[in-house]
This record gives structure tokens, C-alpha cells and sequence, in this order.
């Protein structure tokens, strides 16, 4: 679901690769600095690590609905344990 299809205002939906420059194009278009922006998104290692090199807040949701492709296999593969440790700690939001 994309923040056009939300209606939110002052959000852009940024898919696909090269998620850091594409995030930084976002941000320059909303004429906001990266300290004001927050990714939402699904996985681990596109939304959180590319909105946390970009230096931006990063909210990680649990994904809607399972993907088929291997590469997203692959990649939830590894955020499983990852994500069981975020759920232990408790100074996180839910």
C-alpha cells in the first residue's frame, strides 16, 4: 500500500532499489532535512538500514502479506532472528 493510496499528506512512496539515493530524492522533493523525515516499511535490510545511513528514523512493520520470490525468502531468512530479538526488548514501541 503507497502513501498515494493513503492519502497521507507529505509522504512519498520510494520502491525499489538504490533505496538510499532514491530516499534522498524523496527528502529533497518534501524540502525536508533527513533528521525530520521516518521510513515505514516491512524489511530489514532495504527500509530500516537504507532510512538508517541516510540518517533518518525508521519504523519496521510486520509485512502484510508473505512474498513468493526467493530473493525476499532469502532476506526474511535472515531478519528472523533479528526480528525475535527486537520483539524481546521491551524499551521498543509495538
Amino acid at each position: 500500500m503507497g502513501a498515494r493510496r493513503l492519502s497521507v499528506p507529505g509522504c512519498l512512496s520510494v520502491p525499489g532499489g538504490l533505496r538510499v539515493l532514491r530516499l534522498g530524492v524523496a527528502r529533497s522533493r518534501l524540502g525536508l532535512r533527513c533528521g525530520e523525515c521516518a521510513i515505514v516499511g516491512d524489511q530489514i535490510f532495504t527500509d530500516v538500514v537504507g532510512a538508517n545511513l541516510c540518517g533518518m528514523k525508521s519504523v519496521l512493520l510486520s509485512p502484510i502479506e508473505p512474498e513468493e520470490g526467493i530473493t525476499f525468502r532469502v532476506r526474511r531468512f535472515f531478519e528472523k532472528p533479528l526480528r525475535r530479538r527486537l520483539a524481546a526488548r521491551k524499551d521498543l514501541l509495538r
